[in-house]
Parts: structure tokens; C-alpha cells; sequence
């Protein structure tokens, strides 16, 4: 009887499925494919009955279905074009063919598993791309860890966060765009107190101070990623994220803790043809400090010209914020510009970026309401401005090569910053480290080929040079006292520590001296990956890397890094995946910051080092599940350790702070991330759990952390959820994000120790440690049409109404801010 019954809900549930496929949208299909000849992998069978859908839908469904990687560019797709998905047992060549029809586009065979959709105009453009992804990101997030590109080795996983995704959720600082969205990474909401973005973990710590991933603008490298904390989605294409140090193989010695590269956009304004894009926006952001509320606004006009093949597009941007606590107004306005032209071998793209963004640094007004503090509220008129001119050229002169050149320059100015001497945190230092103005230069050729190694293998090569220059000019430097550090130095056959040039004996007394830095680094660097029977990828890669730094020390690095992944499972539309990497990564001395001075930078290097391993499981487009486990291990990080020097003849008794290399910093984890669709529902999450601690300490480190301590400011869990209900004509969604766990000093207990000129001894500070519970941040959005040229938004950001808390005691964002903006196509 229960059999039986089982058996009748089977045969029910298996009735009502085929009623729903019965169901999809009615199309005719045409004709059937004339037979041909197909070569490999174009010659693979599908069966698909989708009914008419989108025609970038139907290119992931034929992905996922042929188990493919495919590759196009989304400018060169017909607009609007809807395509008939009813096909049996017919060759994924004969299937693109006949939904590309009355195109320029056609499938072209560029490995064992990888098709590029190509046109004569258009072949390079797609083959230049910095990330392969398995297929053009069409969702806002996608991860992909198989076979291995240019800018990405087998095993590694590569985090891509689409730029239209962000768009759509009105994201408008690198926070919004990647908490929640990149497991493992975190930025905390940004305050008034800095422009400076703030990473709290990146798979644990990285530094003592502030740091961030390795930052790149359209293949160029930024000369300082701190500033780079605000953005306009509307100019941003993705955003392509490699956490861990095993990407120091192949972007160099600081990118120990991982990539972000960030591509504009710069091709047409959007699917349906247009020209122009005009958009503005205004909303009100509560706060608990202005009774009536900060202004927001945002105001922009985008404007494209030329066929793909010659194009030409300008993106400009202004957006303000008022007073949401006193004398924290802030104004950005920028412009990004690009021109490319693309040939049957040879692609140029020229692109540019200007940036001037204005704020208040003021006091939080946490101080004087909490601590007590007799003080009134300061502030200082900050003034930055970003700049970035590049171009890439790329050339295909056969089947197997492609070479591309990227040269260009990011540069910033910055004016209004607190001096060395006035900074009293770790991100007011990083901000007097900067200078008055800085610039990097970039040269980088890269040379990739692709051989068939056999009937059911392929292997590739890819083959950098690379030189960076890096100029920073002011910012004043006290160097009260010099003392030679008491540790014992720690080498490694990987990453050789510096050679210093001889220096004269230190005098012992006070000077300020106005600092002109330069800092250059040159690198080699190889790779090698094989794909075996399309389901082994396997790679290995070595890069070395000579830098000279701002004390006129040099060092060598030399980083390695291997990875694999195996398709275990590839059944209909199940998929599942398993991979695993390993790399060795580092970050050279940076600048000296608050009280130290050039005579004191350390020229031994932070090493990291370590593995991650995990598995991807995809059924169809319908859900993705994804596991990672790292392992990492840190040492060398440098913190400023406060040091109480003596009284004597000539000098009275003070505290300074001096540079210490701390230990052994451990970072282990796990990341979590899933996606399920179902009709117009789409469900996201993501789980991140880090272990970050002080394994061993250093001989002679005289400061507050002690082995098995907790890394401060790193969230012990991040998490997020998110669901979006999407119709032809409006979408619905809804975020939450959440970072627990922490510790960190607490701001306001120091400055009235500071206020009450209590000393504060190395012992002393561990009593200033807090621990935060967490926060959570709640954005909702609503878009709707208005016809074919008109649209809006409607956005609620921090919804729960929450200002301080991230990451300490005085920082404070903006309350509840509605928004409502008006997009019109022209």
C-alpha cells in the first residue's frame, strides 16, 4: 500500500512536470537544421525545450547543456532579439547557427571545450578579455574555478560581479559592491571620519594597518587602492575579485591577499540601441545628528557613438550628500571616456578616467556626546583627485598566439590631509602616508598560446613582462629618534629580504623632512595549463620580481603557484566540480607612517602563503552551490608598537612608536555561497566563517598581541541574503548583509585617556579592546519601464536605520536613506 502509494505521487509529480515543460512559451522552431559537419566541441548534441527566451538566455542554456565555455561580447548581440529554444539531439553548432542568424556572429572553435562567438570585426575583442568567464556574466554574480585563462589559474576561484547588477541595486562605494556578493571579502560601510576604503577581512588579515587587495583600473595598476572607495555603476562592465595569495603568481609581490580588477564599461549604452543615457536622482538619508535629514543626490548623462568595430563612449557623473552629522558634507563628480577599434587580428582600446571628490573630515560627534570630551567638533576640507589614462593593444598573428600590450598611468592628488604628526589612528596615518600626489606607471606584455596536445588534450602557455613605477611626492615625516629594531631576521628561499645601501649614523634629535618616494618593481613571469579528456585542468606557474623601495633597499621575489580542478560529475545538467590551489604571495615595506621615519622602514617582506580547496555543484541554471576551504599563513606583518625610551642628559622621557614584525598570523575559513532561480525568483546567499589569530610572535616584539589572540577588526562571520523577483517590465529586490564578531580598540575610551594624558604602556592597551556583536544592513530596490525610453528606482539603503558600529566606536554612516531615480533613454 505505501509503495503503491509512493509510486502514484512519483508518477503525479512527473505528470505535473511535463505539464509545466508542455507549458513553456508556443514558438516555432523553423525548420530543421540541414546536416553538416561539425568540428569538436561543435559537434556535441543538445536537447533543449525552453520556448522563446532572451537571446543571452538561450546562449547560457546552450553553455550548461553542451558543457561548453563560450565567450562573446555583449555590445555585438541584437537588441531586444527573442529566439525560439526547441531543439532534439541536434549539434550545438547547428543550434547557434540557427539563433544567430541575421547576424554578423558565428560560433568559432578556440579549444577543446571553448567557443567564441566572433565576427570578422569582432574576434580579438572577446580573446583580450583580462578574466575568461565560462560565459558572459548575465545574473551580477558568478564564480568560476575550472580550466584556466590568461589572468586566471586552474583551481582558483574567480568571483565576477556584473556591473548592471549593481546598477540595478543602486550601489554607489566599493562596500556596496562586494559585501555580500564576494564570500570571504569585506569593506566596512564607509564613514565621514576618512575617504580611505577600509577592508576588514579578505579572507582574514593581511596588515596591521590599513590594506587592500591589489587594485587594477582596466589592466592598470593603482597608485594607491585605499582612495578608490566610491564608484558609478553606471561606467563599471564587472568587477573581477581573486582572493588569497595564490594570485601572487601572477599579478606580483603585493598581491599577497588577492586581485580586484575593475573594467568600465565601453560599449553601447545598454540593449536596446541608444545613444544616450540621461539619469538623476534625489533622496534624503536620515541621521540621528540632522533632524532633518542629509540631501542626496546624483545627476548623470552617458553617450555612445560608432558601430562595435569603431566606437567611442563618454560616461559623466556628479552625486552629492549633505550634513548627515555636522561638517560631513561630501560632492564627487567624474568622467570616464574610452575609444576602441577592432580588426580580423589587431584591437586597440584607449580608455581615461577623472576623478574630483570633496568632503569634510570632521570629529565624530560620538566623542564629545560619550566620552564626556570638553572638545567642539572639528573638521578639514579634504580634496581628492584620481586619474587614469590607458591604452591595450592586442594582436592575433595566427591560430595560436595573442599578444597584448597594456601601458598607462593612475595618478591622484590629495590636499587637506592630516600631517604625520596629527594622526592619531592607523587610517589617519595611511592618510598621511599618502603624500600631496602620487603616480604609477604601468607596462605589462603578455604573449598566450593555446596547442592541441593530443586528441583529447590541449595545453597553453602564457609568458609576462611587467614594469611598475610608483612617484609620491609630500607629506612631512617626524623622525624624533632612530633606534635599530632587536629582532632576528627572517629569510626565506621565496621572497630574499632587501639589501639596504650604507647609511650614516642617525642623528639623535627631532627633523621633519619633506619626502619624495619611488618605488619600481620589474617581473618575469611564466605559466603553464593543460586540459586532459575536458574534465582535468591542470596548471603551474612561477613569477619573479625585483622591486626597489622608497629607502633605496632592493629585494627579489620569487612566487610560485599550482592548481587543478576535475569535473567529476557532467550528466545532462548536472555538474559538479572539485579544485584545489596552492600560492605564495607578498607585500614589500610600505611607507612609514605616524612617528616613524625612512631610516626605520623594515626591509624584511610579509610572506603568505597557503591552499584553498573546494567544490562547485550546478543543476542547470537552477541552482549553483558552492564550498571553499583556505588555509593561509602569514609572517612578517609589521604593526606600530608603542616603545617608552628613557630620559637622559639632553632628552626627556617619551613614547614613540616603532615598527615590529609581529609573527605568525594564521587565517583559515570557510566560504559558502548559493544561487537558486525559479521563474522570476532568484535567491542568493552567502556564508563566510574566519579563523584569523596570532600563531607565534616574533623575537623582540614588544606589543599588546600574544599568541592565540584574535586578529582585531576582522569579522569572525559575514553573511548575506538576497532575493530578487524580476518580470519583463519591473524587478523587485531585497539584501540583507551582516558582519559579527569582531574585536577592535575602543575609540572613545582612548581619547579620554588621551584627554586625561593617561600613558598608554603596550600592557595597557589590550584593556581598550571591545567586542562588537555585529550589524546588519538591509537595502531594498524596486525598478519599473515606462514605456521603451523612460524607467525608475526606487532604493532603500540601510533600512534598519543603524549609524554606528562598523568597525568601532565612533564611526558613524548615514541613517535610512530613500532614493528615487529617473533614467531616460535618448
Amino acid at each position: 500500500m505505501t509503495r503503491a502509494l509512493y509510486l502514484g505521487l512519483l508518477a503525479a509529480v512527473l505528470a505535473r512536470a511535463g505539464v509545466a515543460a508542455q507549458g513553456a512559451p508556443a514558438c516555432d522552431p523553423g525548420p530543421p537544421p540541414v546536416p553538416a559537419s561539425w568540428p569538436a566541441p561543435l559537434d556535441r548534441q543538445v536537447t533543449l525545450h525552453e520556448g522563446l527566451v532572451s537571446l543571452p538566455d538561450a546562449l547560457a542554456r546552450i553553455t550548461t547543456a553542451a558543457r561548453l565555455r563560450l565567450s562573446y561580447s555583449r555590445d555585438l548581440l541584437p537588441p531586444a532579439r527573442r529566439t525560439c529554444l526547441e531543439f532534439s539531439g541536434t549539434p550545438v553548432g547547428a543550434v547557434l547557427e540557427r539563433i544567430l542568424s541575421g547576424t554578423s556572429l558565428a560560433p568559432v572553435v578556440a579549444g577543446i571545450d571553448r567557443v567564441v562567438l566572433a565576427t570578422d570585426h569582432a574576434a580579438l575583442a572577446v580573446a583580450a578579455e583580462p578574466v575568461d568567464p565560462d560565459v558572459v556574466v548575465l545574473d551580477g554574480i558568478a564564480v568560476n574555478a575550472q580550466a584556466a585563462a590568461p589572468d586566471r589559474p586552474a583551481g582558483v576561484v574567480v568571483a565576477s560581479v556584473d556591473g548592471r547588477a549593481l546598477e540595478q541595486q543602486g550601489a554607489s562605494t566599493l562596500a556596496d559592491a562586494l559585501d555580500g556578493l564576494v564570500p570571504g571579502v569585506w569593506v566596512w560601510a564607509r564613514g565621514s571620519s576618512s575617504p580611505l576604503t577600509q577592508y576588514a577581512s579578505v579572507r582574514g588579515a593581511s596588515s596591521f594597518g590599513p590594506s587592500s587587495p591589489k587594485l587594477y583600473i582596466d589592466g592598470l595598476e593603482v597608485a594607491n587602492p585605499l582612495l578608490v572607495s566610491t564608484l558609478d555603476p553606471a561606467t563599471i562592465e564587472r568587477i573581477d575579485v581573486l582572493r588569497g595569495p595564490q594570485s601572487g603568481a601572477l599579478f606580483g609581490a603585493d598581491a599577497g591577499t588577492g586581485v580586484t580588477s575593475i573594467i568600465t564599461r565601453q560599449g553601447a549604452i545598454d540593449a536596446s540601441g541608444s545613444r544616450a543615457l540621461l539619469r538623476s536622482g534625489v533622496g534624503l538619508a536620515g541621521s540621528a545628528f540632522a533632524p532633518s535629514g542629509a540631501l542626496a543626490q546624483e545627476h548623470g548623462l552617458s553617450a555612445f557613438a560608432g558601430p562595435p568595430a569603431r566606437s567611442a563612449r563618454l560616461d559623466l557623473a556628479f552625486s552629492s550628500l549633505g550634513d548627515y552629522i555636522p561638517d560631513a558634507a561630501s560632492n564627487r563628480l567624474s568622467a570616464v571616456g574610452s575609444a576602441r577599434a577592432v580588426s580580423a587580428r589587431f584591437a586597440l582600446t584607449a580608455t581615461a578616467r577623472l576623478l574630483s571628490e570633496r568632503s569634510s573630515l570632521s570629529e565624530s560627534p560620538l566623542l564629545p556626546a560619550m566620552s564626556g570630551l570638553d572638545v567642539a567638533a572639528t573638521s578639514r576640507a579634504l580634496a581628492v583627485g584620481q586619474y587614469t589614462a590607458g591604452l591595450t593593444a592586442a594582436y592575433r598573428p595566427g591560430e595560436h598566439w595573442t599578444h597584448t600590450l597594456v601601458a598607462g598611468i593612475n595618478g591622484y592628488t590629495l590636499s587637506g590631509a592630516p600631517t604625520l604628526a596629527e594622526a592619531h589612528t592607523a587610517i589617519d596615518s595611511a592618510l598621511a602616508a599618502s603624500g600631496t600626489r602620487a603616480f604609477r606607471t604601468t607596462l605589462r606584455l603578455t604573449s598566450a598560446a593555446r596547442w592541441p596536445l593530443g586528441p583529447q588534450a590541449e595545453g597553453g602557455v602564457t609568458l609576462v613582462a611587467e614594469h611598475s613605477a610608483l612617484r609620491q611626492n609630500g607629506g612631512v615625516n617626524v623622525a624624533p629618534w632612530w633606534e635599530p629594531l632587536q629582532q632576528t631576521p627572517r629569510r626565506s628561499p621565496l621572497l630574499r629580504p632587501a639589501v639596504l645601501p650604507n647609511e650614516e649614523p642617525a642623528q639623535d634629535r627631532a627633523e621633519s623632512v619633506e619626502l619624495a618616494r619611488a618605488r619600481a618593481s620589474s617581473s618575469l613571469s611564466s605559466r603553464f595549463d593543460a586540459t586532459v579528456h575536458e574534465r582535468l585542468n591542470l596548471s603551474a606557474g612561477m613569477r619573479l620580481e625585483h622591486t626597489t623601495l622608497e629607502n633605496g633597499g632592493r629585494g627579489s621575489a620569487l612566487l610560485p603557484n599550482i592548481g587543478a580542478s576535475w569535473t567529476a560529475v557532467a550528466t545532462g545538467p548536472l555538474q559538479m566540480v572539485l579544485r584545489a590551489a596552492w600560492g605564495q604571495g607578498g607585500r614589500w615595506p610600505q611607507a612609514p607612517g605616524a612617528g616613524m621615519f625612512a631610516r626605520q622602514l623594515q626591509v624584511l617582506p610579509e610572506l603568505q602563503s597557503g591552499t584553498e580547496a573546494g567544490i562547485d555543484l550546478a543543476v542547470g541554471r537552477a541552482l549553483t552551490l558552492q564550498a571553499t576551504r583556505f588555509d593561509q599563513t602569514a609572517t612578517g606583518l609589521t604593526q606600530q608598537v608603542a616603545v617608552t625610551r628613557d630620559s637622559t642628559a639632553w632628552r626627556a622621557a617619551s613614547t614613540i612608536l616603532l615598527a615590529q614584525n609581529v609573527g605568525t598570523i594564521g587565517n583559515r575559513g570557510w566560504e559558502l555561497s548559493a544561487l537558486a532561480r525559479h521563474g522570476p525568483l532568484t535567491l542568493s546567499g552567502t556564508l563566510s566563517l574566519v579563523d584569523s589569530r596570532v600563531r607565534a610572535l616574533a623575537t623582540g616584539y614588544h606589543g599588546d598581541l600574544t599568541a592565540g589572540d584574535r586578529m582585531l577588526g576582522v569579522p569572525a562571520r559575514t553573511a548575506s541574503i538576497g532575493a530578487l523577483w524580476a518580470r519583463p517590465r519591473w524587478s523587485a529586490g531585497l539584501s540583507l548583509g551582516r558582519a559579527s564578531d569582531w574585536l577592535n580598540y575602543d575609540r572613545i575610551a582612548l581619547a579620554r585617556a588621551r584627554a586625561d594624558s593617561v600613558p598608554l604602556t603596550t600592557a595597557q592597551l589590550r584593556d581598550y579592546w571591545l567586542h562588537f556583536a555585529g550589524t546588519t544592513r538591509l537595502r531594498a530596490t524596486f525598478n519599473r519601464d515606462l514605456g521603451n525610453r523612460l524607467s525608475l528606482r526606487l532604493t532603500g539603503d540601510n533600512l534598519l536605520d543603524i549609524q554606528p558600529g562598523d568597525p568601532d566606536t565612533t564611526t558613524l554612516v548615514p541613517g535610512r536613506t530613500l532614493s528615487l531615480r529617473v533614467r531616460a533613454r535618448l
